[in-house]
């Protein structure tokens, strides 16, 4: 799959545009994090319109302060706001990588799951910070339980660097080295 990249800051690939987030994303952003199959992994519970409302202003300052950041996942087609990937710098301090490299992240509507959308956004998004911030390879932290996104990772390059504790909750840490070959997805 090739990425077109139409600006420094969006990318478009076969079936996605991927977009700095905006301030009329909102809405999108809450109902996604309201969504038990979204945040049973990450924090456990619903998100507020406030959480997600600052989340959003992060997304958008990340921007500003780094010239990187976390991509709106949109329909190529329709334009729907289908989930989230990108990069950002979350100084969480809890393993080797995590405050020294942009760290990984994705989240994705769950009617979108198993279509290959994640892998592709987040294919999409590497090459992109290959080629920028990412030089010196990305992090990324998923709860083990989270087996879905464990595989994705694997197939993205990432390799496992230990397990932490983040919030109270159990995750397991990877590392990627920028230009890390993509293994395609089973079947």
């Amino acid at each position: 799959m090739t990425a077109i990249i139409d600006d420094p800051i969006e990318i478009r690939t076969p079936r996605l545009r991927l977009r700095p987030h905006v301030a009329e994303d909102l809405a999108a952003r809450w109902a996604l994090g309201m969504m038990p199959e979204f945040y049973r992994y990450t924090s456990g519970q619903a998100a507020t319109e406030e959480d997600s409302w600052h989340r959003v202003l992060r997304y958008i300052g990340h921007w500003t302060s780094f010239g990187y950041g976390f991509f709106a996942v949109l329909d190529a087609t329709t334009g729907r706001f289908l989930g989230e990937a990108g990069a950002m710098d979350f100084r969480r301090g809890i393993g080797d990588g995590f405050g020294r490299r942009p760290e990984m992240g994705w989240g994705f509507h769950p009617d979108v799951h198993g279509t290959g959308v994640a892998g592709e956004a987040i294919r999409a998004v590497l090459a992109w910070m290959d080629a920028g911030a990412g030089q010196a390879g990305t992090v990324c932290m998923i709860n083990p339980e989270n087996v879905a996104s464990v595989r994705l990772a694997e197939r993205l390059g990432y390799r496992p660097t230990g397990e932490a504790v983040y919030h109270d909750r159990p995750v397991s840490t990877f590392a990627r080295a920028a230009g890390a070959t993509f293994v395609a997805a089973p079947g």
